[in-house]
């Protein structure tokens, strides 16, 4: 029996705790594994382990923490009482704070998993803490991986391993549809926010209205930026070309009503909208950067351009016109997701990862 604790003390639900709730919900199923979720009380990732009956531990934690000698004394004494052999973080906070507990109650594998296409900040207390508390990381993409070894010095030289995230089998598009009449319907789904580059969507709109193209652009999440997008559209009448849709719940419906995925994030630690859209046979057209390119096969499963050249943008849209193009790269788009990002093949790694290796 392997003991083992995940650490994920976010309150809100994101990607991030969808993430560790499937790897909780798995280990807990695995006879070989005793498994507990370091979690916020009043989180929601708390009351779903709840419902699936895996044990949690109420944890929050600031960076206090690490001078405060009864909450250290009473996470060292939990590690050391169940006799913890790994534990993975989902933050530097976290590895921080708790990692001094684990590493001083000899916890032999202490993981950071970096799912943010940002670097680890190399402050005074990262430096001396993280490469002390830390024996290796895991990335959701190799582009995170080299982003952490070359402009985080602090967690630079340590084990990395990266695990693509995945979609289940179950949810792949068996039987795609591919509409011949226009107008053809482009989709985009993330947070409205600046990063997310939602303005060079209705840049593109006016290139291809310009072109004499029949388009709308679906536009699904919500976010800071949502006024100003609407403010912007009613200043270049697109009222009746650009739609926002808000959250939605059901990604995989919003993929099978648009015909492409247009992609226009700054940065990504690893596009998982790309690859919800490829598994509904969507083709993808995405902008260079973070692990687009290990996603998009371009020229088959989609276009990949370089940042910012919305004309760029236009012209990959425009090679799409042709419902058979579309159905051609859909089908290939399909079958990448099968051989490269399924949950099942996913899961099965890091359940590896974590007993083994």
């Amino acid at each position: 029996m392997k003991n083992i604790v995940l650490v994920n003390t976010e309150e809100n639900w994101g990607g991030g705790e969808h993430w560790f709730y499937e790897v909780a919900v798995a280990l807990q199923k695995d006879p070989r594994i005793a498994v507990w979720v370091m979690t916020h009380p009043e989180g929601r990732l708390s009351a779903r382990l709840r419902e699936a009956n895996v044990g949690t531990v109420p944890c929050s934690v600031s960076l206090a923490d690490l001078l405060n000698p009864s909450k250290q004394k009473k996470w060292r004494t939990f590690f050391e009482s169940h006799h913890i052999e790994c534990i993975l973080f989902n933050t530097p906070t976290e590895a921080k704070v708790l990692g001094a507990a684990a590493y001083k109650a000899g916890v032999r594998r202490r993981i950071l998993r970096r799912g943010s296409a940002l670097p680890v900040r190399d402050s005074l207390p990262n430096k001396w803490l993280l490469k002390k508390y830390i024996t290796h990381l895991l990335t959701n993409s190799y582009w995170t991986a080299r982003l952490l070894q070359e402009e985080s010095s602090c967690v630079a030289g340590l084990p990395v391993k990266v695990i693509h995230n995945g979609v289940p089998k179950a949810r792949l598009w068996q039987s795609p549809t591919y509409r011949e009449q226009p107008p053809l319907k482009i989709g985009s789904v993330g947070r409205l926010s600046p990063e997310k580059g939602h303005k060079d969507l209705l840049e593109l709109a006016e290139y291809l209205i310009q072109d004499g193209m029949e388009v709308e652009v679906h536009i699904a999440g919500d976010g800071a930026e949502r006024p100003e997008l609407e403010r912007l559209i009613r200043q270049k009448h697109l009222q009746q070309k650009v739609f926002l849709h808000g959250f939605v719940t059901q990604p995989a419906l919003f993929m099978q009503e648009i015909d492409v995925l247009v992609h226009t994030a700054r940065w990504e630690g690893f596009g998982f909208v790309l690859v919800e859209a490829m598994a509904q046979g969507r083709p993808v057209i995405a902008y260079d950067a973070g692990s687009t390119g290990e996603i998009v096969e371009h020229g088959k499963t989609g276009f990949i351009v370089p940042m910012g050249e919305v004309e760029q943008l236009a012209e990959a849209v425009r090679m799409l016109r042709s419902p058979a193009r579309r159905h051609m790269m859909g089908i290939a788009a399909i079958e990448r997701v099968r051989q490269c990002f399924l949950w099942e093949n996913k899961l099965e790694e890091i359940l590896h990862y974590l007993l083994f290796e």
